[in-house]
């Protein structure tokens, strides 16, 4: 796997991009999945991603939606194209893409009105790609594809050094066989990782959300609620006060219906499972860092057991 990339690795790349004449390099983050650099160039700032684990396919599955969204004019990053007119390109045994980038700071206080832009944008985003099927193909993580993994995934987490892994898959399996979430739901390609990390604001607006590289088709109220699991619970308890606000701004730009209304709760039960479960697949294979995993037990799996017992 590449842990990183040459200055004159990526300037060899870019060349094949109608950017202008690069004046500086600089790596963004430390991202498990992918490697991405801010490129500051004579036209303008641009980031340059390179996927580590994504086939063509599934790329190509990401950029069809960002377009999409991108035609709505929804803050999201612009593809830039090779000279000859394609959008991906491959380095190693790996394949990239160029966007370009977008001003901003990660939201560090969680305001009302941050969560009712927030809420706007996936309503509008959901809007959009209702009915719209993308090239490319994606890894569902529909409950009924995970309850098929089940075993693989537990056989991986029973293997690793977590603790607890024996108790928690007995709990894991009980309430996974509770929730419902009917195919028949309202569904298109999904974002499903809108959080603060994500998102970019200037000074009070929404100016970006970003990494879209996690992406498959899935129930919209799937997208929603795993929204309300990164922004809406603090100290480990629901806010009401939070997800009023966010569920206000979602629904100024798409209503939910009866049917979606129904299903809030299991829809929110599954985004708490389905994302604590795949991280800790992942650790199981060595794909995360323990910070990862040990944030999914000691605060969104405690946040996961104090809402259920109030609320699921």
């Amino acid at each position: 796997m590449i842990d990183t990339v040459s200055k004159s690795e990526i300037k060899r790349i870019l060349a094949n991009y109608p950017i202008g004449g690069i004046k500086r390099i600089q790596r963004l983050g430390m991202g498990q999945m992918n490697l991405s650099y801010k490129i500051s160039t004579a036209k303008g700032k641009y980031v340059i991603r390179i996927n580590r684990h994504r086939s063509r396919s599934e790329i190509e599955y990401e950029l069809d939606f960002l377009k999409k969204l991108w035609s709505r004019k929804l803050p999201v990053q612009k593809i830039i194209y090779m000279k000859n007119g394609d959008r991906i390109f491959k380095f190693k045994q790996c394949w990239g893409c160029v966007f370009k980038y977008i001003e901003g700071s990660h939201p560090t206080a969680i305001t009302s009105n941050r969560l009712i832009q927030i809420g706007e944008f996936l309503g509008s985003a959901h809007s959009a790609s209702e009915n719209f099927r993308p090239t490319g193909k994606r890894e569902s993580q529909d409950l009924p594809e995970i309850r098929k993994r089940f075993q693989a995934y537990k056989i991986s987490i029973l293997k690793s050094d977590l603790p607890d892994k024996e108790k928690f898959i007995k709990e894991f399996q009980k309430d996974m066989k509770e929730v419902r979430l009917p195919n028949s739901l309202p569904r298109g390609p999904i974002h499903c990782d809108v959080k603060p990390e994500n998102v970019l604001f200037l000074k009070n607006s929404l100016s970006g959300v970003i990494d879209f590289d996690y992406c498959f088709e899935g129930p919209f109220i799937m997208d929603l609620m795993k929204t309300v699991v990164w922004w809406c619970f603090e100290n480990n308890a629901l806010d009401t006060e939070k997800y009023d606000a966010l569920m206000n701004g979602y629904t100024k730009a798409r209503k939910l219906n009866e049917f979606e209304e129904a299903y809030l709760n299991d829809a929110l039960k599954y985004a708490f499972l389905q994302h604590i479960w795949r991280d800790l697949f992942l650790y199981s294979k060595g794909d995360l860092r323990w910070e990862f995993p040990r944030t999914v037990i000691f605060d969104m799996y405690k946040s996961y057991e104090n809402w259920k017992n109030r609320y699921g």
